[in-house]
């Protein structure tokens, strides 16, 4: 009392890579279909498929974001999309004095990227952890990294990225001008 379809010849629906759907990261493999219950590369995807950090109100802040983002906008590439998910890390948050951590901790990106998210304000470590956590919602596998700068080692975070073999360093608390030290509007 059923039938079985053979041979339904389903063309793929994506080209192999990084798809967003609605605000969510998902990869589609050789055959278009979506990746599920693994990980490619350092992103972890879920058995729906989406990527995700393994906090669900993070994933949601991010999905939000990026839907947001690309509600707006087109973008010919992902590296447009960054740009606008730098600029709006820029851009959306104040600074205040927050958590501070020592030079190569771990594993404080998704507290202070949530924190960030729902207080909007914080410092380099907030936004450092924002910007890191949509640039992996976009499929980049991005790296928070604290150490210190200037004369006084100070306190400090920032994001590198590796782009087509090449390392990026993206620091979304002095392009805000969040600290006396920076020049609030200089890439």
């Amino acid at each position: 009392s059923g039938c079985v379809w053979e041979d339904v010849g389903l063309a793929p629906m994506y080209s192999e890579g990084y798809v967003i759907v609605e605000g969510n990261l998902y990869y589609a493999d050789e055959n278009g279909f979506f990746i599920r219950d693994t990980v490619e590369g350092s992103l972890t995807f879920g058995y729906d498929g989406r990527y995700t950090s393994g906090n669900a109100a993070l994933d949601g802040f991010v999905s939000a974001v990026i839907a947001d983002l690309t509600e707006v906008n087109s973008y010919e590439d992902t590296s447009e999309l960054l740009r606008s998910v730098y600029d709006y890390c820029c851009e959306s948050f104040s600074f205040a004095e927050r958590n501070i951590y020592g030079v190569g901790a771990r594993g404080w990106e998704m507290s202070e990227a949530l924190t960030m998210f729902e207080y909007k304000s914080g410092n380099s470590y907030g936004y450092t952890a924002v910007f890191w956590a949509l640039a992996r919602g976009l499929g980049y596998e991005a790296q928070a990294v604290n150490g210190s700068y200037g004369d006084d080692n100070l306190s400090h975070a920032w994001v590198e990225i590796e782009i087509d073999g090449e390392g990026y360093v993206f620091d979304p608390a002095a392009q805000a001008g969040a600290f006396e030290e920076a020049e609030p509007g200089r890439d």
